[in-house]
């Protein structure tokens, strides 16, 4: 059980609930982050959705013709076909999966794989032709694997892209000026096209990322405030709580109308002293409160001199401050009453809680009792003995 400054770190955990739900309020503030997170979202989805479509019609509409109209002049057909195969399925993964996550990598090469072999297919005379089908396709399943990396990686996927087909036109013998400025001029035709898809969606994943943590930083200010405003609302409450008994006493002993050496007066010092205590308990963050604030009161009686067991059997059930308060109170006017010894025992069932102290005390000052809450008092002799029993209402 903590005490002291818990009393401060106990209320912003149950003011940060409330806190998030002014933050989802419909009070626009805190929703427009989100809402441009969301839209960033859809374009992003569209984006890649409008990806997926130019790439299968660039396997239906310009790959598949190509092939079947060189179908003769490739130096292996088949070689052609397994390429697109291969490209195909990749296309058909990336248009089931947005994300291809661990197979981003290994996907990427197959896709180089299938460049290869559409490569090896084709004469050495026709690299540079509309034979050589994969050279303006296969930039569309770099920004498809490649979407959410950045337009570095898709940049970076082209080049290779682009080594790869300069390197072949030197190991064919083919790497002629006016195969290289064709290359170049197809190069810079399709991947204008392909980096400006890529750049979009590097400027959509940095409007989501600033509108999450715009989002992120409104939820803190929020909470922050929500929480500045519950500790405000407990120290009122504190501090009228003692307005109501502490208070009084004080302006009686300023005035001179309450003679501290009176023991009546000193008794009643005495329990106020120990509710200010246990009002310091009621705000920190224990499993048990009840126990922890009775815990207060016998620290109180302790600070005496009187000697104060402690017995403790069952469960029980969550209270309410207001059932504590009525069942801690009856104990801790005996306990400060107390001449030398006591012993609290406290008694829980699944729906009932019982607190009884017995103690060398006279008769205690009565104490008002809550809704629930059924006090009962026995003086034998020199000693007295308490109960405050609560039963749930069904």
């Amino acid at each position: 059980m903590r005490r002291g400054d818990g009393a401060e770190s106990a209320r912003p955990d149950r003011a940060a609930a409330r806190a998030g739900d002014a933050v989802a309020g419909p009070d626009g503030a805190a929703a427009r982050p989100g809402r441009r997170r969301g839209t960033a979202a859809v374009y992003l989805r569209g984006l890649r959705l409008a990806t997926v479509l130019i790439t299968f019609a660039g396997l239906f509409g310009l790959a598949l013709p190509v092939i079947v109209a060189h179908a003769e002049v490739y130096r292996s057909l088949t070689l052609e076909l397994v390429a697109f195969g291969i490209l195909l399925a990749v296309a058909v993964f990336c248009a089931v999966r947005a994300d291809p996550g661990r197979w981003r990598w290994p996907l990427l090469v197959l896709v180089f794989g299938a460049a290869l072999l559409a490569l090896t297919g084709v004469p050495p005379e026709l690299i540079v032709s509309r034979a050589e089908w994969s050279f303006m396709l296969l930039g569309w399943f770099g920004v498809l694997l490649l979407l959410d990396k950045g337009i570095g990686a898709v940049l970076a996927f082209l080049l290779v892209h682009a080594v790869i087909n300069v390197g072949q036109l030197v190991l064919v013998g083919q790497a002629d000026r006016a195969a290289l400025v064709g290359l170049l001029i197809a190069g810079v035709t399709v991947f204008g096209y392909q980096l400006a898809v890529a750049f979009a969606a590097g400027m959509l994943h940095r409007i989501a990322r600033v509108a999450a943590e715009t989002a992120r930083a409104e939820a803190r200010r929020r909470t922050a405030a929500v929480i500045t405003r519950e500790l405000q609302r407990d120290h009122e409450e504190r501090y009228a709580a003692l307005s109501r008994t502490a208070l009084p006493l004080l302006v009686d002993l300023a005035t001179g109308r309450a003679d501290p050496g009176e023991e009546r007066v000193r008794r009643l010092a005495a329990v106020e002293a120990a509710r200010m205590r246990r009002l310091f308990a009621e705000g920190d963050d224990v499993d048990d409160p009840l126990l922890h604030e009775l815990a207060a009161c016998i620290d109180s009686a302790q600070r005496g001199g009187v000697s104060v067991q402690l017995a403790v059997r069952g469960p029980r059930p969550p209270l309410d401050l207001a059932v504590r308060r009525a069942l801690t109170e009856p104990a801790l006017a005996a306990l400060v009453a107390a001449a030398s010894t006591a012993r609290v025992t406290v008694v829980g069932s699944a729906n009932a809680v019982t607190v009884s102290v017995v103690a060398d005390a006279p008769e205690p000052v009565p104490v008002a009792q809550a809704d629930g809450v059924v006090v009962t008092n026995l003086v034998n002799a020199d000693r007295v003995w308490v109960e405050a029993k609560w039963r749930a209402q069904n």
